[in-house]
């Protein structure tokens, strides 16, 4: 059985009307009950991640992003989690009357996406590395027919296509 109880603050700033910054900082405790049956102790600590977005208006039609995501080590229900340090970044650019736009989205620019951790149990210890993915660039070309208007808030989630395997 796990327990969990946090908080989580949000906060943006603007500079100018070129740049603005978005942070975000989860805290939380962590609580497992552990069982007798499976020889697994009660286990419990304090967690968090936080990460930093920053939209960058560099001229006209050319704009970027960088987001950076930090997960400190977590304890888990076996052991605890490696911390983990992670940036993406884009580049897009407005074309054809602000109906089409391309888009390069570098994921992972560090090539540091990695999990981990260590494990424990009656019945074996393991240290444990791995990968989620290598560093990974796409250049994508979007073009809207018609006379939609483009969302207000997709400018806030480049990066985010397809970053839904996060690291817990």
């Amino acid at each position: 059985m796990n327990e969990s109880a946090g908080f989580e603050f949000i906060s943006k700033s603007k500079f100018g009307k070129a740049v603005d910054l978005t942070g975000n900082l989860n805290v939380f405790y962590n609580r497992f009950k552990g069982s007798e049956a499976f020889g697994l102790p009660e286990r419990d600590g304090i967690n968090w991640n936080a990460n930093l977005s920053s939209n960058i208006k560099i001229m006209g039609d050319l704009s970027a992003q960088v987001r950076a995501n930090y997960y400190a080590p977590s304890v888990l229900a076996q052991g605890r989690s490696i911390g983990n340090f992670v940036t993406d970044a884009a580049l897009r650019w407005s074309i054809l009357n602000n109906k089409g736009s391309l888009l390069l989205n570098v994921r992972d620019v560090f090539n540091q996406r990695r999990f981990g951790g260590y494990t424990e149990t009656e019945q074996f210890i393991r240290n444990f590395r791995d990968r989620r993915s290598l560093r990974m660039a796409m250049l994508t070309f979007s073009y809207r027919f018609g006379g939609q208007d483009k969302p207000q808030n997709d400018k806030d989630n480049w990066t985010d296509q397809d970053d839904n395997n996060q690291e817990p």
